[in-house]
């Protein structure tokens, strides 16, 4: 049910099997659990995820795009088509960190007005009015009139 590597003949590049410096350890994991699963169905890190209330690894790992090139060598695309992929896919994630930026940028802006007089410029920025929460205008029982502010029986 694991994948197993084999060690290489002396003098060969060994393949490494996972690398573990990648992945992260929760502490939901470091418990352990039992759960029934039929020897013909795999057990994958998606399963282990779900059952301890964690995202899979592959969502997890800090480089992602290595876990995607990875998959591709094993769908058997070669070196040249595998280096374009991950070219067009940087160039897609530039595009949308760009357009991320601008409409931060625009909403900020939306949010808050910059008045300039002379050496002075105030930043307005829009305010809710009407909501009073529980610290602000709601008073404390004890400091009402005709509460009694002395313990009255023992628990």
């Amino acid at each position: 049910m694991l994948p197993v590597t084999h060690l290489s003949p002396k003098g060969l590049a060994q393949t490494f099997h996972e690398g573990l410096q990648d992945m992260q350890s929760h502490p939901f994991s470091h418990r352990q659990a039992f759960i029934p699963i039929s020897e013909s169905r795999k057990f994958t890190r998606t399963d282990a995820g779900k059952e301890f209330g964690l995202p899979p690894t592959e969502e997890s790992v800090p480089h992602p795009d290595l876990i995607l090139l990875q998959r591709e060598k094993f769908a058997g695309l070669d070196n040249t088509a595998r280096v374009d992929k991950q070219r067009e896919r940087n160039r897609q994630a530039m595009v949308r960190r760009e357009e991320k930026e601008r409409k931060e940028k625009e909403r900020k802006e939306r949010r808050e007005m910059v008045v300039e007089k002379g050496r002075w410029a105030w930043r307005l920025t829009l305010a809710t009015t009407g909501h009073v929460g529980f610290r602000y205008g709601v008073p404390h029982q004890d400091r009402k009139k005709g509460q009694v502010k002395i313990p009255t029986r023992v628990l």
